[in-house]
């Protein structure tokens, strides 16, 4: 038996697997569609909101206009989210467009993270408003004009002179006498 006669038939079976496969292939293509639609807040069109499937890395933003465009099976869920707002998720199903309105979350609040906790952000920027006795008599120091030297905003301690014992000017809030 020559080899062309042997050949034949293994041809006829890589022809069909061939064509099942592009058969599969195009039914799996088939099922992702084009998603459209618009994210407001308020009535307004929110642009640069997050617009991602959920479960995987695939997403996109909103435009200018609150507008956005994203290929999603039917079976996707469409995780909508916006910095200041609360994340909403939509099931795509048949929608083609797909319009979402954000509610407002207050739930932010003027806190600044640190690497070893959180502290309030009054705590961190240097402003006090008072100084009290405890945090003049816990500074190891032998005079009240010392205790006070960087401990209120607005407030100059300076020595007069170099001179161990010399006087001090306390300026609040002043410039030059």
């Amino acid at each position: 038996m020559n080899l062309k006669a042997k050949l034949k038939p293994l041809s006829s079976y890589v022809k069909t697997w061939m064509s099942a496969v592009l058969v599969l292939s195009c039914i799996a293509m088939a099922k992702a569609q084009t998603v459209t639609g618009t994210v407001v807040a308020d009535g307004q069109p929110l642009p640069g909101a997050t617009v991602i499937i959920k479960g995987t890395s695939k997403g996109t933003s909103t435009d200018f206009d609150g507008n956005f465009t994203i290929e999603a099976e039917p079976q996707s869920v469409l995780s909508i989210s916006y910095v200041g707002y609360s994340t909403k998720e939509v099931t795509v199903g048949n929608q083609t467009n797909i319009n979402v309105t954000l509610e407002a979350d207050n739930e932010l609040d003027e806190i600044v993270v640190i690497g070893y906790g959180t502290q309030r952000k009054s705590d961190l920027t240097g402003s006090v408003s008072s100084v009290s006795s405890e945090d003049l008599t816990a500074a190891p120091v032998s005079r009240v004009d010392q205790a006070l030297q960087g401990r209120a905003s607005g407030v100059q301690v300076t020595q007069t002179s170099g001179a161990p014992g010399a006087g001090t000017v306390i300026r609040v809030r002043g410039g030059t006498p």
